[in-house]
Order: C-alpha cells, then structure tokens, then sequence
C-alpha cells in the first residue's frame, strides 16, 4: 500500500526546521507559556521506542535530551483549537525539530 497514493488518506502536513541551544530554549517557553500540554515521550537508544510517561516532567525531558541521554523527544500539545505535535531530535551538533499539526478540535 502507498500511502501517499490511497484514495481517502490523508496526512497532516509536516515542517521541519534546524535548532540551536537558544532557538530550544524559546521553543521550551513556548510549550508552557502558550500551550496546553498532553504528554511527554522519550526515545532512548536505538532499540527503545518512544514510551508516553504520564510522570515525565518538561524539564527533566529536556535536560536528558540535552545531555543526549535519550535521542529524542515528543511533546504532544494543543494550541489554538488544534492537536500539535513536536517531535525534538538530538543531533552532534544542535537539533531538528519536526512539527505536525493534527485536526482541529471539534
């Protein structure tokens, strides 16, 4: 099946962007000063797949993906009347940031 070519299917669109200590920084602010968090996933090793922790504060998330302790991180969030979701990864040098925005909230 090719999705991308079934009739019916859609997909969210996607962006992606390259991000430095002070652009995640700013992103950070942004999921708590102008959104409504949902939940927090972190992806660990190569093996481990992105596990939703009810528990996982922000910050701690953030801090193990700045250490490089886990390889990326998942914050699912709404945000003017829409379900987002930002996915960090950690990169040698910086991070990338794909963003999805879902449908609107009914």
């Amino acid at each position: 099946m090719n999705p991308s070519t079934t009739p019916g299917l859609a997909f969210p669109p996607l962006v992606e962007a390259s991000l430095d200590e002070a652009m995640l920084r700013q992103l950070i602010e942004d999921w708590v000063h102008h959104a409504d968090l949902c939940a927090v996933r972190q992806k660990g090793a190569k093996t481990v797949f992105a596990e939703e922790s009810k528990s996982a504060v922000l910050e701690r998330a953030v801090e193990l993906l700045r250490t490089r302790s886990c390889r990326a991180l998942q914050v699912e969030y709404l945000y003017e009347g829409a379900r987002w979701t930002d996915t960090v990864f950690a990169l040698p040098q910086g991070y990338r940031l794909v963003r999805c925005r879902h449908d609107p909230i009914a």
